[in-house]
């Protein structure tokens, strides 16, 4: 495909002598980057609305229907716009089969304010992009809720620069800085481990935590014989703490995190990662995580992580488009929810 341009809360309960971690996601309810600390994630009828902790914000309009059971081909427009007052709006639009050139809106040469138009109209007209006999009919249903509200998170509603109802308001909005995070990067190397003592310390705690809805049976029932994989990964973090995974399936692919002491005696907690995620960890001391979602794991929920010398903080959450779209829902790749400026600090640190 190419693409043309035209212009949860989770609470992870702990035993008293572990910490609780909280970690806030997206929320449809709230209305301004002020009230949303880790953005918007809004969808009516076929489309999304993505909004970002710093203002910025994402609309994605897609064909009707759900891919493959429906006739229509697969379409999907993007409309991104910058928090501030003078920040225009952009358009991408991708079709499947692709089209590299010569795409036509309603006729005409692609324009931005020619979409926009078109989505304000009431009652709403068609939007068929066109190239030869084929043709793509982008869905309006939910178009004017998600405008409406992207307006309203920007602060834009009413106002001249307004995308759905364009007034004399004054702009209420305001650009947000990224928050900044201090990476402290481990400094030493990681080692494996079949600690019995450590799976017994995890095993109640992590059925409580609710991280791992369907058990974890490698913590239940310890390595199958001849298991080429080891039951723990360690990651000395300081002198202090150790990172602590484990794959809970015997496929290994879905992970679980955890804080202990360096003698593996104490639990201080975990990483809110939930194991039905696909997790790895990095060198660089980032958790980087990917939780599908839809019937076929065609779109997902992205978390990053980052030791900041004390825990693991939120550095970046992102989603893919809508759910149902097949190959749309993904074409756009990680829509921003939640940033951060990251700041490396690397101290010297003593060998483990």
């Amino acid at each position: 495909m190419r693409c043309l341009l035209l212009s949860a809360l989770l609470f992870v309960t702990l035993p008293a002598a572990a910490k609780t971690i909280v970690v806030s996601t997206a929320d449809a309810q709230c209305s301004s980057p002020a009230d949303c600390t880790h953005g918007l994630r809004f969808a009516r009828g076929d489309w999304l609305l993505v909004c970002s902790n710093t203002g910025d914000c994402t609309a994605v309009g897609y064909h009707a229907g759900i891919t493959g059971q429906t006739e229509r081909l697969p379409v999907s427009v993007l409309i991104r716009r910058k928090a501030g007052a003078t920040s225009p709006a952009t358009t991408l639009v991708t079709v499947d089969p692709p089209v590299r050139e010569n795409l036509l809106l309603n006729g005409q040469p692609l324009q931005t304010g020619a979409l926009l138009s078109l989505l304000r109209a009431d009652p709403p007209r068609p939007i068929v992009y066109q190239h030869g006999d084929k043709q793509w009919t982008l869905s309006t249903r939910g178009a004017a809720e998600v405008l409406a509200k992207m307006d309203a998170y920007q602060g834009r509603s009413g106002t001249p620069g307004a995308l759905l109802n364009p007034g004399n308001a004054a702009y209420q909005g305001t650009a947000v800085s990224k928050p900044v995070i201090t990476a402290r990067l481990p400094a030493w190397p990681s080692r494996t481990s079949e600690s019995e003592s450590l799976r017994t310390l995890l095993r109640g705690p992590v059925a409580a935590s609710g991280l791992a809805p369907n058990g974890c049976q490698r913590l239940d029932h310890g390595n199958h014989p001849g298991q080429e994989v080891p039951l723990f990964t360690l990651y000395p973090l300081d002198k202090d703490t150790v990172l602590a995974e484990t794959a809970c399936d015997y496929g290994n692919a879905k992970r679980l995190f955890a804080l202990v002491s360096r003698d593996l005696t104490r639990l201080i907690g975990f990483v809110p990662v939930p194991n039905t995620a696909f997790a790895r960890y990095h060198s660089n001391g980032a958790i980087e995580a990917h939780q599908p979602d839809g019937n076929f794991g065609e779109c997902y929920q992205q978390s990053i992580y980052i030791w900041d010398g004390n825990r693991f903080v939120l550095s970046r959450l992102s989603t893919s488009g809508l759910c149902g779209k097949g190959s749309m829902s993904y074409v756009w790749g990680a829509l921003p929810l939640f940033e951060t400026d990251v700041q490396l600090d690397l101290p010297p640190q003593p060998g483990y």
